[in-house]
């Protein structure tokens, strides 16, 4: 989708700020063929792990309503955020929240 698109150059910005550091983005792909997710990622040029959802199970699993839509997990694996809509992976507010996350026990 568009905005899932217009996002990603952003969350690999971010990707790219916290490497080296206890932090991975995962994205999930609906529904597209594997040789259009690859054709995307190569022209955002991004370079952090993208999970096909060939079926939608993933997404009916999550209840995910909304394009796109993304959550931070914690160390702890609980969710601590749920995002819907585009968001700028690498401002300042965000980067607030991951470093404030990545410096609890």
């Amino acid at each position: 989708c568009p905005p899932c698109l217009a996002e990603m150059p952003s969350m690999q910005r971010l990707a790219n700020a916290l490497k080296g550091r206890p932090f991975t983005i995962l994205a999930v792909n609906l529904e597209e063929s594997k040789s259009t997710v690859w054709k995307f990622r190569k022209l955002l040029n991004i370079d952090f792990a993208t999970l096909l959802d060939s079926t939608g199970d993933v997404t009916r699993a999550w209840g995910v309503e909304v394009f796109p839509t993304s959550y931070v997990i914690d160390k702890q694996g609980n969710i601590r955020y749920a995002l819907f809509g585009s968001v700028e992976w690498d401002s300042q507010e965000m980067l607030l929240i991951f470093s404030t996350l990545l410096q609890e026990p």
